[in-house]
């Protein structure tokens, strides 16, 4: 297994159906939120790259997640679940 589906899967399993307030407790402050329906980490890892963990929050609680992973702040590639008719986890690259 991939080790962004490893980190994705350890989040879901960790933090979906939680409240926004408990993922907040736990992670800090969020460095970008919007809406009051997302909320934006980032985890830097080398030198040049990041990964963008969101957490996105339907009547307060933690419905989904995605990570975005980034080199110098560039989008390169999505790591998602998708529950669709054959449950599966899906990186999908940017560039």
């Amino acid at each position: 297994m991939n080790k962004k589906i490893q980190k994705l899967k350890s989040y879901l399993d960790k933090y979906l159906g939680k409240t926004d307030l408990h993922v907040i407790k736990e992670l800090g402050n969020p460095l970008e939120e919007y809406f009051d329906d997302t909320l934006i980490y980032t985890k830097p890892y080398k030198i040049f790259f990041r990964d963008e963990i969101v957490f996105f929050i339907e009547k307060g609680k933690v419905a989904d997640i995605a990570i975005t992973e980034c080199f110098l702040w560039i989008g390169l590639r999505n790591v998602f679940y998708f529950q669709g008719e054959i449950p599966e986890y899906k990186i999908i690259k940017l560039f």
